[in-house]
């Protein structure tokens, strides 16, 4: 009888992960999508305004969660009897669109919170018009408004830099962790927040019940992380941030599948997803660590290329968030 010879490229994509690039074959959505039965006769869609849709849970056991892909920042949809929650409102520009996506997930029902996981333009910037058309669920659904809930910092920032005031959070907390009832919410929601991470008002939400964790900026699958120093970013808070998705996220078979992940931007992912971007950031971090041990200055680091062979990845040298960026933030959050 012949012999079916075993194809290894996953394994050895994690046996020397930030050597080899992933087999084409992974490269393209989520490794997740490929061991849900439930989601693979429901493929990623394009809706008119160029916006992409792709159901990540939609059953009755574990609930009804879409992303939305294209508004400038991926944004997380919740739909239940009650309404709708959403994390992140995408930019001001595509605002409109997205509310017209969302008409098409479930024309029958509106927007009653919005979770904002930081204060950033591409999160923030469609609150004003996606929250106006909603009502707020605390109050009636005859008061006009969606809840828009995030962290006191992030209110702080907003209104230092004059943002829009009805983009502002109309709710927020100054503790670690957040909780909204499943009474209300459909699903208990748990919002952790990590004072220094990208900046000091990140936060990541956890759906309970539908096991989905959106994770705003701190995770993201498209460039290594925007550590804003000024707004009191700092590596360390975000390896801290990752390995709480790590420990909380539990895996359905290999590594793979379970509780999926909703990066800020690019792809949705799962835990193994999010342990190879922690031990990236990791590696860069312990490598420029030695080197100032060793009496390095910036310039020297950045020429030894400590990020070298995960350039060809997240890597860029043009545009808002480059790797010398990058480099010069992971520095200076460790001479500080």
């Amino acid at each position: 009888m012949e012999r079916r010879k075993h194809s290894c490229a996953l394994c050895l994509t994690v046996t020397l992960a930030g050597v080899v690039a992933l087999p084409s074959g992974l490269s393209e959505g989520p490794v997740a999508a490929q061991s849900k039965p439930e989601r693979e006769a429901r493929p990623e869609r394009a809706d008119d305004s160029g916006l992409q849709v792709l159901p990540v849970r939609d059953s009755e056991r574990y609930g009804r969660v879409h992303m939305i892909a294209g508004a400038g920042a991926n944004i997380t949809v919740q739909t239940t009897g009650r309404g709708i929650v959403l994390v992140d409102a995408g930019t001001a520009d595509m605002a409109e669109e997205v509310l017209a996506t969302l008409h098409g997930i479930a024309s029958d029902k509106v927007v009653w919170a919005i979770v904002n996981t930081s204060g950033d333009a591409d999160k923030t910037g469609g609150v004003a018009t996606i929250a106006q058309a909603g009502n707020n669920i605390l109050r009636g659904v005859n008061d006009p408004g969606a809840q828009v809930i995030a962290h006191e910092n992030v209110l702080s920032r907003m209104s230092q830099e004059d943002a829009p005031v009805l983009s502002w959070p109309t709710d927020t907390f100054f503790v670690t962790m957040w909780t909204l009832p499943s009474f209300y919410y459909g699903d208990g929601i748990q919002i952790n927040h990590f004072p220094r991470a990208l900046t000091n008002g990140d936060s990541m939400v956890w759906f309970r019940r539908a096991d989905v964790i959106a994770t705003g900026d701190i995770f993201r699958t498209d460039t290594y992380p925007v550590i804003d120093l000024a707004h009191g970013g700092n590596v360390k808070g975000v390896i801290d941030g990752l390995n709480w998705v790590i420990e909380t996220a539990i895996a359905s078979q290999r590594a793979e599948g379970g509780t999926l992940i909703v990066p800020g931007h690019g792809r949705l992912s799962d835990r193994a997803d999010v342990v190879y971007y922690r031990d990236m950031v990791t590696i860069v971090r312990d490598r420029m660590k030695d080197m100032i041990s060793r009496g390095m200055t910036l310039e020297q680091i950045r020429s030894a290329g400590p990020t070298l062979d995960y350039d060809g990845r997240y890597g860029e040298t043009t545009g808002p968030w480059t790797t010398d960026m990058f480099v010069e933030s992971v520095y200076g959050s460790l001479i500080e």
